[in-house]
């Protein structure tokens, strides 16, 4: 698996859990990175710094990559990736 580096700054918003997908997180972008992740904790957006709007508390200066490639066809099990990133608190 090789990993590129995408070019930009992102932030991460954390907003309730129970919250609506804002809809400045899916608007349309020109190529833009943007992830909405919801789990039973917090509804979480991660984006380009510039567009979260003004007053909503965030975690800046982030980095983001992106997998090459297909990721189905990958070995989990062995990736460095992922062994890299495998320890879980229950």
């Amino acid at each position: 698996m090789r990993l590129a580096l995408h070019p930009g700054r992102f932030a991460i918003v954390r907003l309730k859990p129970e919250a609506r997908i804002p809809k400045w997180a899916v608007q349309e972008r020109r190529g833009s990175f943007v992830s909405v992740t919801r789990t039973e904790d917090e509804l979480s957006v991660a984006c380009d710094e510039n567009e979260v709007p003004a007053g909503l508390e965030c975690s800046t200066a982030w980095g983001a990559s992106r997998c090459r490639g297909h990721l189905i066809s990958q070995p989990w099990a062995s990736s460095p990736l992922w062994r890299g990133i495998s320890v879980i608190e229950e």
